[in-house]
């Protein structure tokens, strides 16, 4: 018998410009596609402040995300870039939901 990946044996999930949501399995997307809906962002857009719980959990396709971290005299610096290879806003599912970045 050939070894065939647990990947390839699954149905795979319709194609997606993101990688994470490109990995679940067909029915797995299926499940998550009725609470899910494309978002235009524009530069600059802040979807979260610090401490704060996000609304929403974004999976970037096309953009690029930053998480800054602000600082006590109002300077700021970028923690992460998260591209199409990520998620931002998990910790809404997670811990006790709230960001330290913005």
């Amino acid at each position: 018998m050939k070894n065939v990946s647990i990947r390839a044996r699954r149905a795979a999930a319709p194609q997606s410009p993101n990688h994470l949501l490109g990995a679940l399995s067909a029915s797995d997307y299926a499940a998550l596609l009725p609470q899910m809906r494309r978002v235009a962002l524009v530069a600059g857009d802040i979807l979260s402040e610090p401490f704060e719980r996000p609304q929403f959990v974004y999976f970037p396709e096309t953009a690029v995300l930053s998480l800054v971290i602000r600082m006590k005299d109002g300077g700021s610096v970028e923690a992460a870039t998260i591209g199409n290879e990520g998620v931002v806003g998990l910790s809404t599912y997670l811990g006790d939901g709230a960001m330290t970045t913005q």
